[in-house]
């Protein structure tokens, strides 16, 4: 009826257990680490959190280990770069749980809507127009949510990112569930400009994977290229637009999912 005292009387009875010897699961100290996405300051903010009272959680956000010596979590924080957090939970100078990774895909497209020229599926919206800068990769349940589809249209798809930022790299993920119907797309072009009206073309990509795979698949799409200012990001991805003639659904319209673009 009451977590907080339960949780006390639990810290004692694992006080036993370790005058006992008798080994228990630790997960009660364990760190829950997510994010989610800030809309007006186009970031990601990270909380941390364990079911344990009178600890400290602690972390690091280059990778390496948390101990005693790393920063301490007070609340939650905002994160505006990829970055691989580590944090865990200590006690007197202990650290009592594992560690817990969770990498943050804050980048420059964050929180930022993406403007299409072509509607996607009424049935796989998304979160619609923020469904793409997240910061939230898909999975290979598709039916979840974070997938947008595009039935039988390309994506054309455009981010203002609000002023001239320097660039080096765009990608964005596709999944591929042929028995479903579900393609990848036959190219994807990334473009950068700096009016929104005049693009240059920095990457051209073209889908090298057999169509008639049998399991669900994700592939990320990624183009690097040499360090440009731009204020706008445009993507366009080819679907193959019609089930291929092997397909059961041979003829009709073909799904192209996209989820979570990256710039960088």
């Amino acid at each position: 009826k009451s977590w907080d005292d339960f949780s006390l009387r639990l810290e004692k009875q694992i006080e036993r257990y370790d005058a006992l010897g008798i080994n228990y699961s630790k997960s009660f100290y364990n760190v829950s680490a997510y994010y989610k996405v800030d809309k007006k300051a186009h970031n990601l903010i990270v909380t941390l959190e364990n079911e344990a009272g009178n600890t400290e959680i602690r972390y690091t956000r280059d990778g390496s280990d948390p101990d005693i010596k790393s920063e301490l979590y007070s609340k939650p924080f905002p994160i505006d770069t990829i970055t691989v957090l580590h944090a865990a939970t200590f006690r007197n100078k202990k650290r009592l749980s594992r560690i817990t990774e969770l990498k943050v895909l804050a980048n420059k497209a964050t929180g930022l809507p993406v403007k299409v020229k072509y509607p996607y599926d009424e049935r796989y919206p998304a979160a619609e127009e923020f469904a793409l800068t997240d910061g939230k990769k898909g999975t290979i349940t598709y039916t979840t949510g974070e997938w947008q589809g595009y039935f039988g249209v390309d994506f054309v798809g455009e981010i203002d990112l609000l002023k001239k930022k320097k660039l080096s790299k765009i990608s964005a993920d596709f999944l591929q569930a042929s028995g479903s119907g579900v393609f990848y797309p036959k190219s994807i072009e990334y473009f950068i400009s700096d009016d929104g009206i005049n693009y240059k073309q920095v990457a051209l990509l073209k889908n090298d994977v057999p169509l008639n795979t049998t399991k669900v698949i994700i592939k990320e799409f990624s183009a690097e290229f040499s360090p440009q200012t731009a204020r706008y990001v445009k993507i366009i991805a080819k679907n193959i637009g019609k089930c291929p003639q092997w397909h059961k659904y041979a003829g009709g319209n073909a799904f192209m999912f996209i989820d979570e673009i990256i710039v960088e």
